[in-house]
């Protein structure tokens, strides 16, 4: 864009829609940041106001947070790392299970676990020689919340195992994620 009203134009054809027309021109940047704060603040209370607790409470705790903005960054790298290794863990686990019963050998299902994680490296070693879901489901059982996916009835397989671990991993974070990042677009 080359002028203010280059970037309204351009901006209407995205979500920010017509947020800006019944601007007058020119247009300033100030203009331009109030409104953005002030569309980011309807979509919060719109996403809030269709929540349930404990969500609700969650993101009062978000808008208190924001109004003190001290140690969001350090709250947010804290709340990655869990995900990257809950994330890095699941993988291990399912990359197990999937290659019980192929020609895939122990020394290769190894070479293809992060390096990330709670289970690496004891647990990773250990989940390497695993052959089936009794000897995992023995070998997690020292990681509480990834033990109690394996306390359900396992002829439900493999699917039962995956929805309780994609449950686990919708967490909050995403919701305050979605804040920040619609901060930062802004």
């Amino acid at each position: 864009c080359e002028t203010l009203e280059d970037l309204r134009l351009q901006l209407s054809a995205t979500d920010y829609g017509s947020f800006l027309q019944n601007e007058p021109s020119p247009i300033s940047t100030s203009t331009i940041g109030e409104k953005a704060i002030e569309k980011l603040v309807r979509e919060f209370e719109y996403l809030r106001g269709n929540t349930i607790e404990p969500l609700t409470k969650f993101l009062d705790y978000i808008i208190y947070a924001y109004m003190i903005d001290n140690m969001i960054l350090l709250i947010m790298v804290e709340l990655m790392g869990l995900i990257l290794e809950f994330e890095a863990d699941w993988r291990t686990i399912n990359i197990t299970i999937n290659s019980f019963g192929t020609e895939l050998t122990k020394d290769d299902r190894q070479k293809l676990f992060p390096t990330i994680g709670r289970l690496n490296p004891d647990s990773n070693f250990k989940l390497r020689r695993a052959d089936d879901i009794k000897q995992i489901k023995n070998i997690v059982k020292l990681f509480h919340e990834y033990h109690t996916f394996f306390n359900l009835n396992m002829t439900s397989g493999q699917k039962a195992l995956e929805d309780k671990f994609f449950e686990y991993k919708f967490h909050y974070a995403i919701f305050y994620t979605f804040v920040k990042l619609k901060e930062q677009e802004v």
